[in-house]
Parts: structure tokens; sequence; C-alpha cells
């Protein structure tokens, strides 16, 4: 009998199958057997999966039943006294199953052990850290700090989410398994349901180290039926806030304590009525009737996902319900703002808790609350906001949290910060003083400082990293952001009490003022040569006489870091390709594929001049020579000048 059983359910993940499988048969844990359960892929993985010739690795081709199908088939062929899960898509780290079972092993009260996640894109790029419920977290809660969230209860935060985040990250006991039984016939929570259950019996661990690589790409979400999620997500809580609250933890607080968490725990996306009826029908104490539920055609579960239809409104169409409560709330008096609304508010696709490192709303309930509550102290600040905040591209939401140490809070898609380890945050403070400091010695260059410049545009501005820098530097009026997201742009304003300039996908309509100092960073890092050329020209004419402009590229450190695989492996397959580019004109670009852009909380009109791009010095200041036409003097040049690996160009307007 192995040590440990690893099971993977795979369904059409050819691209990713193999690395999974890799990363379960070269793990330091080598007493161990992998069962591999395709769900009826119609494209390469079996062909993949029949190249593997170690035995310890068994597969099962079964007609496609759905994931927690597959996920039972391998679970009732599992021999291991220890059970570790894995999708197809994701990867372990070395050490994984002998760090985590060391752990189940040390301690027999411990159900299941979890780790912190390094999240990745489909071209195994970092694109952050998951540590438990404390960062990146996929569910929007008005006062976490009043929920189970706060504090270091790994039970309680379970029920406002799944913080685990994925099946992937389940290591658990043969005998915990056979106390909780399998995955029940949940299309989008099953993952929770099984945490959910674990947690009945027995402690939760999680191990803080990322010993987990999870996948995001663009085809791994299903997203196509809101009412099934948000049907799974009342059913979830009907069936297991009573049994959970029931227990003995629950009552080791003040019962006023308890409550209030509750009341700031849960979320419903506003079908609180479903969740009511559920909760009366008993379903926590009815197993029969709350699996019965979960039969597609059940005319009890059809009800309720009609009645969660209309309320949310279907994909494509204005959620009226939502419309004619926004107009009952502010009344006649702003009729532009209601006529706006009107025309902006669509539901949205809604996110799936197991595959999605944020949510993909567009425009949710409480972001209109929110409006609702500023309109009554400042009509003219919400209607410009909204403006900023609300067109139809945008996917962004005010929701942020502010950590220990940071100027500001920092919203959930800034992605420039890699996870909320005091090192992190540390580094996320540094990069942005950093280009506040590069921006001053610019002007010291002048014999100038920032004490002395009437503006400062902030290009590229994001959701504050260097903006949050110069605020605390420059008086907030005299700062003006800048992004093709207008979400960015629009929680800086409110953040940091700086100016914007309004994008609406159309830049002949861009209106910017004049400005003494002008800080671009990761900008031209991603942009085609023409638009390179059209954005350097913009900003020159933006700069005023003896104003500086400052900008940073990728250059020899940028493809290095690309040989190395630190933008991906598909970046690496173009090393020859743009190293001859750079060494021959002196510029490279790759585009991002859709799968890579996915991850943007916006969408952007100009996606194919948006991707990678190196440039070497000589081409810059060529570049700069031509558009200039002598109006802009070069200051200096730092190579690998900001965080260690972008270059830095100084410039300054002398006509």
């Amino acid at each position: 009998m192995p040590r440990v059983s690893v099971v993977i359910p795979s369904y059409n993940h050819a691209p990713f199958i193999a690395e999974a499988v890799h990363s379960v048969l070269r793990q330091s844990l080598g007493d161990l057997e992998l069962i591999v359960v395709d769900d009826g892929s119609t494209d390469e993985s079996l062909q993949i999966l029949a190249g593997f010739t170690d035995r310890r690795l068994c597969v099962i081709a079964q007609s496609n039943q759905g994931a927690h199908a597959a996920f039972n088939r391998g679970l009732a062929e599992a021999s291991g006294k220890y059970i570790a899960l894995l999708n197809s898509d994701d990867m372990y780290h070395p050490q994984r199953l002998e760090k985590l079972v060391a752990v189940l092993e040390a301690d027999p009260g411990i159900g299941l052990a979890s780790s912190h996640i390094t999240v990745i894109d489909a071209q195994d790029k970092a694109l952050g850290a998951k540590h438990g419920y404390h960062d990146l977290e996929p569910w929007l809660l008005e006062s976490w700090e009043r929920s189970f969230r706060a504090g270091e209860d790994l039970r309680a935060a379970l029920l406002t989410e799944n913080y685990l985040a994925t099946t992937s990250n389940y290591v658990f006991a043969r005998q915990r398994y056979e106390q909780v039984g399998g995955f029940r016939p949940l299309r989008y929570t099953h993952d929770w349901d099984f945490a959910l259950r674990f947690a009945r019996v027995a402690r939760l661990a999680m191990v803080p180290e990322p010993l987990l690589r999870y996948r995001v790409h663009g085809h791994n979400t299903i997203r196509e039926n809101r009412a099934a999620m948000i049907f799974e997500i009342c059913w979830i809580l009907a069936v297991h806030l009573p049994q959970h609250i029931a227990d003995t933890w629950f009552g080791e607080l003040a019962l006023s304590r308890r409550v209030d968490q509750l009341l700031h725990s849960i979320y419903t996306y506003d079908c609180d009525r479903v969740l009511n009826v559920m909760l009366a029908n008993g379903l926590s104490n009815n197993e029969r009737l709350a699996l019965q539920l979960l039969a597609p055609d059940d005319p009890t579960r059809l009800t309720y996902l009609e009645f969660i239809g209309r309320h949310v409104g279907k994909p494509g169409e204005p959620n009226h319900n939502l419309i004619q409560r926004i107009e009952y709330s502010i009344g006649a008096g702003l009729p532009n703002l209601i006529s706006r609304l009107r025309a902006k508010i669509q539901p949205r696709a809604i996110m799936n808790p197991g595959k999605t490192p944020g949510p993909t709303f567009f425009l949710r309930r409480t972001d209109v609350k929110n409006f609702l509550r500023r309109i009554k102290s400042k009509a003219k600040r919400i209607l410009s906001l909204t403006r900023s905040l609300a067109p139809a591209s945008s996917k962004a939401v005010f929701d942020a949290v502010q950590y220990p140490g940071v100027f500001g809070r920092i919203h959930r898609y800034d992605f420039m910060i890699g996870g909320t380890s005091p090192e992190m945050l540390d580094h996320y403070k540094r990069v942005g003083a950093q280009a506040c400091g590069l921006v001053e010695e610019a002007l010291t260059l002048i014999n100038q400082g920032l004490g002395s410049v009437n503006s400062v545009l902030d290009f590229g501005c994001g959701y504050g990293r260097v903006t949050r820098a110069l605020a605390q530097r420059v008086e907030p009026k005299r700062v003006s952001v800048f992004d093709v997201d207008p979400g960015a742009t629009a929680f800086c304003i409110a953040e940091f009490g700086v100016k914007t300039v309004p994008f609406t996908n159309d830049w002949n309509a861009v209106r910017f003022g004049t400005y003494d100092a002008i800080w671009v960073g990761s900008v031209f890092t991603h942009l085609s040569e023409s638009n390179t050329a059209r954005m350097l020209r913009l900003l020159c004419n933006a700069l005023s006489r003896n104003g500086v402009l400052v900008f940073t590229t990728h250059g020899e450190e940028a493809l290095r870091r690309m040989a190395r695989g630190d933008y991906g492996k598909r970046f690496q397959t173009f090393e020859e390709q743009v190293r001859k580019e750079y060494a021959g004109r002196g510029f490279s670009f790759i585009p991002f594929t859709q799968d890579e852009l996915s991850i943007l909380p916006f969408e952007y009109k100009g996606d194919a001049d948006f991707g990678m791009t190196w440039m070497s010095e000589s081409y810059v200041k060529a570049l700069m020579q031509d558009i200039s036409k002598g109006d802009l003097q070069f200051l200096k040049f730092t190579p690998q000048g900001w965080d260690y690996h972008q270059d830095v160009f100084f410039y300054h307007r002398v006509k």
C-alpha cells in the first residue's frame, strides 16, 4: 500500500496535464500512487498520458460526468493512507506532499492540510500569492474585519468563502475521508462543500509556504450560469451554517459577538430570500431533501433558479430590479446620473470561487450602495466618480484593504503587489518610493526639487503604487493620474485625493494639461512600436517648459529575465527572435495572448498593441530626438534603475 494516493481529474487540459503529472512523480516523497481520471477529454490529453511509463501512474478513462464524479472515481481507486488532490492544470511544489503529510502525521486531530499558493498564468508566469483568506479574496465582504475572517480561526473563516481556493490544495487522511464521504454533485462549489464537511470532524491546518502553483487561464472557469452559481452558494450556506454554529466552538465567544460576525460573513449577491427559504426548509437536517435539490430537473430547484434569474437579470440584459432601486433611492434630483446608470448597469459573469483569483464584476450592488451614500453629501463628486468607475468596459470595483505601515489602502486589483507578507509589503512600498526618488533626482539635475513643482503626472498609475508615494511628498491636489483602466484612476482619486485625466478608449478625446514632472513606469515595457512613439509624443507635448520626463523601459536585464523564464515559458520561445531584433533595430515587441490579457481587471480596445517590449538605449535616444526635435534635452540613463530590472531615462524640456 502506498503512503500517499494522488488523484487528478482531467478534462481537456492537454497543454497542462504533463506538467501536473510531472509535479507529482517528482515529489520528494516518492512512496505514492498517482490516479488520473480522464473525464471524457476530446483533446490530446489521453495521448499525452499514454507517453508516461512510471509504474506509479494509473490512468482511468470515463465518459464526461463532471469534476465531482471524476474525483469520486479516483478516490474509490485510491489505496494510500493519505490522499492528495490535484487539478490537471495546477502543479505541486517538489516538497508539497512531504511537508503536508508530516503535518497530518504530527497531529492526528488535523483532518485537512493545505498551504499558501502561488498564482500563475497559462505560461507559468507568477501573478501573485494567496495566503489563505488574508489576501486575494474572491468574495466581497463590506466589513471583513467584523466577519469570521478576522482572527486566525481557519474553520470560522471557511464559512465566508473557500479560501483554500481549489481542491488542488487538499491533503487529508483516508480515515477522515471515510468519515465525510465523497464529493457531492455541485458544479461550482463542490470543493467548498467538501472542505466544510472536513471542518466539522477535524481541525484544519495551513502551512505558510507556497507549495502549490495554482493556474488561472481563459478556460478554467465556467461563468455561463450565474443563477446556478448563486443557487449553489445559498445551498452551501443553508446546509452548513446551522451545523457549524450548533457546535461548541461557536459558543466560545459572547452571543452578541458571534451574531455580529454572522451578519458580516454571509454574502449571497443580494439573494438573501433564497437562503432564508432554504433555511426555513431545514436543509441542514434533511440530507435527502438537500441532495434532491441538486438534481438538474428537480422542480423546486428550477423554482429557485427562475427567481434568482429574475432577481439578478440575464446576461446581456439590464438589471431592471436594481435600476428601480437606484431610482427610488436617489429620486428625481439627479436625472443625469440615473440615465448613466441605466445605460451602464449590466449584469456580468459571476466568478467561480473554485478557480478565479478575483471577481469579474463590472458593477455590483455594493458599489451602487456606496455611490448612494456619497451622493447625500457630495453629489458633484459622485457624478465625477461614476463617469470614471462605471463604464461598460471596466471590471474594477472599490475593494481595498489597509495594511500596517502602508499609506492608503491597497486595492485587490493592484497586481504590483506580490503578496501581503511583511517582505512583500516592504518591497511594494520601496518600489513606489524609488519612483518618487527618481523624479526628484531628475529635478535635482536641473537644480529643482519636488517642493517647487506645481503639477506632477503619474502616467499609467494603476492602483497607486507610485501615486501613494507622490501624495506623501507633494500636495495631492498637485498630482494628476492617468490610466486606461478607469477603475484604477477612480480608486486613486478617492483614496489619495489626487486629480485625474479621464480616458474612454478614445485617445483623440484625451485632454492632458501641462506638467512640471511626468513619471511613466512600466508602460513602455508593454507597448507596440507605433503606440510607444504616439505615447512619447503625447507626453512630450504635455511637459511644461523646464519640466522633467522620467520613464522606464525593458533592456538588457529584461532580456536575461526572459531567457531564464521569469516572464513565462511562452516568452522563452521568442528569445532568439527578441534578441535578434534588439541587437538589430533596438526594438522588439511580442503581443500578449487573450489568456494573458484575461487577468486584467478591465477591458481595453487596444489589446493587439499590448504585450512585452524591449528597447535599447540607442533606440530610445534616437526616437526621442526625432519626436522632440530638440525641445527635450537628454539628462541621464540608468540601466536597471527601477526595481533592479527596468532601465530609466531622464529628459528635460528646454524649449
